[in-house]
């Protein structure tokens, strides 16, 4: 399942005091694909870049309850570390 930029994405922190985050994906290339600014533009652009670890880990989870497919590690596993790096400095604090 693919309707999304390929991996791995890049999350860059503001160049200057008051910039944006700005999300890049997987093409050196690009221009930036989403720029954030405010109060929350760190927890957000967090949230952004780890979209995609968070499908997945979603898709897993969901195929193990239905049918039964993969183990509980793996599947503990891939929330666990999509769930660590979205919450990154929260878990540090």
């Amino acid at each position: 399942m693919s309707g999304h930029s390929p991996t791995p994405w890049r999350l860059e922190p503001p160049r200057q005091r008051g910039g944006p985050y700005r999300l890049f994906d997987n093409d050196p290339d690009a221009f930036a694909v989403l720029q954030l600014y405010g109060p929350e533009a760190r927890e957000n652009a967090r949230l952004f870049y780890v979209a995609p670890d968070l499908l997945e880990a979603c898709l897993m989870t969901l195929a193990f309850i239905e049918d039964g497919y993969g183990s509980p590690a793996a599947v503990e596993n891939a929330l666990r570390e999509a769930l660590e790096k979205a919450e990154g400095s929260r878990r540090e604090r």
